[in-house]
């Protein structure tokens, strides 16, 4: 028992930060950072900015506002909103900005995020492709910044930096922290070999090389971007490619987000359907180590729990024991007090997002996660309106 122990503990440590460390390291010693030229050497391609919709009209006029004006030549970025069966105002409000040359794909029936950006898709001849979630508002050389890359012939998608705004709640502000901790471990990914997945609120993509996913995929951008893997491309982290979105406005929405997000993951591990193949040994070791094994830290925290209950004898397994115990007391104390004090902030935090992952482990396995969600509510601050 004793045994398993520490190679948990190892485990558990190396998914939290032994993987950053040794990207680093190989970082260091092996690669050298790349600078990458400032602008697109030649003419400027031609960009689709597509942005699917589904009851986004508290957002979607902001939305296409900042789009008109990123700093990107009129005559060659093209606007399209496919209204995956909007039922509010959404199709309204994108039809007041055809004049503009905004496009709009209305469906009738909803059918899912991955069906519309699959028939989306068909509609789309430009060499580049921008997939942005609705509710993103994207700085004026976002798109300039994301297409330098692609003179690289190998690279297949860039991934936007998507930053958080400040809020003042307790998931919020932990979201930050989590969230400058992804971009320095994508950046060193890039650096050593290719990004795992893209960001779905940012990422452009060579439309020759998008493959139509399955209808039944629940983690689109995941799936669409490790495709261009797959066919010998890497994805690369751009940082100064920044947009800004909201972080989750609730415990609660937090919480269902990161059942869908594993649940995902799951599924298509499942399916082989986002890993590298065997062929790209470097990536493979990458994918498991930043995505796999977090999907998977429940599993190992409620391992390390219960095998430690089986070592008590001694006093060091008996201490280690009690802090694990105190630490998820002063989760529920959180959650049954509603309390947001520091010392138990982090805490719930931790337990709302393992509880989530391991429901999620379960749908995944189990085929119970529905591609559709109720997403939460738009907030959109007016200090970001009036910026965009």
């Amino acid at each position: 028992m004793e045994i398993i122990f520490w190679i948990i503990i190892a485990l558990i440590v190396y998914t939290i930060a032994g993987y950053a460390f040794v990207l680093y390291l190989l970082a260091s010693l092996f690669y050298r950072s790349k600078k990458f030229q400032k602008t697109y050497s030649g003419p400027l391609p031609e960009v689709t900015l597509l942005i699917p919709a589904y009851n986004e009209d508290k957002v979607i006029s902001s939305k296409l506002f900042n789009a008109l004006n990123l700093d990107y030549p009129k005559e060659k970025l093209h606007i399209i909103v496919a209204s995956d069966g909007s039922t509010d105002q959404t199709n309204r409000i994108v039809a007041s900005f055809q004049a503009q040359g905004v496009v709009l794909f209305a469906y009738p029936q909803r059918r899912g995020k991955i069906s519309v950006i699959n028939e989306a898709m068909k509609g789309v001849s430009d060499p580049i492709v921008v997939l942005s979630d609705a509710n993103v508002m994207y700085e004026p050389q976002a798109i300039r910044t994301l297409v330098r890359h692609f003179e690289d012939p190998g690279v297949g998608v860039v991934s936007g930096n998507v930053s958080l705004i400040k809020t003042q709640s307790l998931v919020g502000k932990l979201d930050l922290i989590y969230q400058q901790y992804e971009n320095w471990v994508k950046a060193l990914e890039t650096q050593t070999g290719s990004v795992t997945g893209a960001d779905g609120a940012m990422y452009a993509l060579r439309t020759v090389d998008y493959r139509p996913v399955g209808s039944h995929v629940i983690l689109d951008d995941l799936v669409i971007s490790m495709n261009s893997v797959r066919q010998g491309k890497r994805i690369v982290f751009e940082a100064e490619a920044k947009g800004e979105e909201h972080s989750h406005c609730s415990v609660k929405e937090g919480f269902w987000t990161r059942v869908r997000v594993v649940a995902g993951g799951i599924q298509a591990l499942k399916q082989g359907i986002a890993m590298p193949t065997i062929k790209q040994p470097l990536l493979c070791f990458q994918f498991i180590s930043h995505k796999v094994l977090r999907w998977l830290m429940p599993l190992q925290l409620l391992g390390l729990f219960v095998v430690n209950g089986f070592i008590l004898n001694q006093g060091f397994y008996f201490t280690v024991f009690t802090l694990q115990a105190g630490f998820y007391s002063l989760a529920l104390l959180a959650h049954l007090s509603g309390s947001t004090f520091l010392f138990l902030s982090g805490p719930y935090y931790w337990a709302i997002q393992n509880i989530g992952a391991l429901l999620g482990i379960w749908r995944g396995l189990t085929d119970r996660q529905p591609v559709m969600w109720d997403k939460g509510e738009r907030y959109l601050e007016k200090a970001v309106s009036e910026k965009h």
